[in-house]
Formats: C-alpha cells, structure tokens, sequence
C-alpha cells in the first residue's frame, strides 16, 4: 500500500512542477499544494483550452 501511495504523491508532485513551470501558478501558491491529483490535472487542462 505504500508504494501506491508513493506513486501518487509523485504523479501529484509532477502535476504541481508541471503548473508551476508552465506559469498556470505560481510556488507559493498554497492552495495548489493542498490540491488533488483530479483537481491539477482539471486545472491544467482547463489553462491548456484556454491557451488554444
């Protein structure tokens, strides 16, 4: 069970640089670090519609 919890703290933290990265956030954004996955993903996919 620990190495499926592990793996998703990483896809989460990956989604997080991904954001941050790409300028949808900024680091100090608190509120993005208290995110789920689901909730990063929408988040970056719903810059990327924007962006087209």
């Amino acid at each position: 069970m620990t190495i499926l919890r592990e793996a998703v703290e990483r896809q989460r933290q990956y989604m997080i640089n991904k954001i941050i990265t790409e300028g949808i956030a900024m680091n100090d954004d608190v509120l993005l670090h208290d995110k789920t996955i689901t909730e990063l993903v929408n988040e970056y996919e719903q810059s990327q519609v924007l962006n087209q």
